[in-house]
């Protein structure tokens, strides 16, 4: 009998990949309901899983009995990602006047008052994340060695409110009544030293633009003020200040054209490509959407060089599969969120909407525009359900702005990169300069 294809073709990394996803979201109900809710439901996928591989060894079909087996392991991993953050939550006590010294891991907010940043200090002998207010007399920079005494409880994840994004980033307790703080001239790693000089340099070389060209280039808005990042949000362009598919995306554009533009070998630039990139993204701090991007771009390259067939479905799931197994909670957070809808859409809805635009509009035009509504289509029930609106001129404003990014992006890198090298060549920050003002 002649094989007439299949509408769906089985892909055993989607597969294990939604076994991963579903497994971490059964886990999430320790946090919001009671472990009964967990323990049932496990229960239930186990014994499926175990009458699917009998029924897969008496067929004899081991290809998909090895990916089941697999995806029960995977499952398990997904069922107990939560249990770490209960028992820890759990067995947290309130601490009156406690001492702690450790690192600035994250400024979350600076205004005229001051900063919220999240510590990763000692507590009882073990190094956790505390969330905190600091006044604006003191200059606090991430990687910063911070001291100070304070009240320190632990953040209530049963109540009905629940905010995920502590638990995004393993960040457990915050801390009022701070008192004797003091801030040392110290950083806890390579990058956070690099992340201050940087940020110092702009400030000095472009008084103007600096916090545009800071979150431009690493992420932080921190040094943006709220009306120009309200502005950018409901404009619906604010992801250019989050390095994510897009920035990766921007620098693996520009390197390639380079290396091709020298007539490097193929391999030889593959590999210093994916070594550049990689430390942008380290030096980004391995968010979810870079991770992401990085991982895609690692696997599109390395499938050239290995001559195998490259799936871009597959290699996203694959690239979800090491983000989750890296930190599950970023199942919930935004960033992952909006990163992976966008990128499955001009993966899914880019061709279709190409062939729809085809209709009445020129092939070039409907080419352009498609990707665009793609990720119009792709993101619109995240940013609605997360934000509460979602600009309608969104993907035209995006339609214009991102091609202007991709040139400003390369001029803010490169004056970056001149200021850390000498400040003689500041001159080079002038027009990016006048891009952000």
């Amino acid at each position: 009998m002649e094989n007439k294809g299949r509408i769906i073709n089985f892909r055993p990394l989607v597969f294990v990949g939604l076994i991963l996803i579903i497994g971490i979201l059964i886990s999430s109900l320790t946090i919001f309901y009671n472990s009964t809710y967990t323990i049932i439901l496990f229960c239930l996928l186990f014994l499926s899983f175990i009458w699917l591989s009998f029924y897969l060894l008496k067929s004899k079909n081991y290809k998909t009995f090895i990916t089941v087996c697999v995806s029960l392991l995977v499952l398990l991993v997904g069922v107990f990602s939560f249990f770490n953050v209960k028992a820890i939550a759990d067995n947290s006590n309130y601490s009156s006047d406690a001492f702690v010294s450790g690192y600035v891991v994250e400024v979350k907010e600076i205004n005229s008052n001051g900063y919220q940043v999240v510590v990763e200090g000692e507590l009882d002998g073990k190094l956790n994340k505390i969330l905190l207010d600091v006044s604006a007399e003191f200059n606090v920079y991430v990687g910063s060695r911070v001291e100070f005494n304070g009240d320190i409880y632990k953040i209530d994840y049963n109540s009905n409110d629940v905010n995920l994004y502590p638990l995004i980033n393993n960040q457990y307790y915050a801390a009022t009544n701070i008192k004797n703080f003091k801030v040392y001239a110290e950083f806890n790693s390579v990058s956070s030293r690099l992340k201050y000089i940087i940020i110092s340099r702009l400030k000095s070389y472009m008084p103007n633009g600096y916090g545009f060209s800071y979150a431009l280039l690493v992420g932080d808005t921190s040094y943006l003020s709220s009306d120009s990042l309200s502005g950018f949000r409901y404009t619906g362009v604010a992801h250019i200040f989050a390095v994510s598919g897009l920035h990766v995306g921007f620098l693996y554009a520009f390197l390639s054209l380079i290396f091709k533009f020298l007539k490097v070998k193929s391999k030889t630039s593959s590999f210093i490509i994916l070594f550049l990139i990689f430390l942008y993204v380290w030096f980004c701090g391995f968010s979810a959407s870079c991770l992401r991007a990085f991982i895609i771009i690692s696997i599109n390259l390395l499938s050239k060089i290995l001559d195998f067939k490259y799936d871009k479905i597959s290699a996203l799931f694959l690239s979800a599969i090491i983000v989750l197994f890296i930190n599950p909670f970023y199942l919930f957070d935004l960033g992952f969120l909006l990163s992976y809808f966008a990128y499955s859409s001009i993966v899914l809805l880019t061709k279709p909407t190409t062939k729809f635009f085809e209709r009445f509009l020129p092939s070039k035009v409907a080419v352009y525009l498609a990707p665009y509504f793609a990720v119009y289509l792709g993101i619109l029930p995240i940013s609605l359900t997360s934000f509460g609106y979602y600009s309608a001129f969104s993907m035209f404003f995006n339609m214009i702005i991102v091609p202007i990014i991709s040139i400003v992006f390369i001029l803010n890198l490169f004056a970056v990169l001149s200021l850390l090298i000498t400040p003689y060549l500041s001159f080079l920050c002038v027009l990016p300069e006048i891009c952000f003002v």
